[in-house]
């Protein structure tokens, strides 16, 4: 079975959130609150 680790970069984070946002809002807010 394969395993997921989580993104912890800070930076990646931001660039996510910068294009979610761009993209749809409720993506970005689900993204967000998750």
């Amino acid at each position: 079975m394969n395993f997921v680790q989580p993104v912890r970069d800070p930076e990646v984070i931001r660039e996510i959130k910068r294009y979610l946002r761009e993209q749809s809002e409720r993506d970005y807010m689900l993204f967000v609150t998750g």
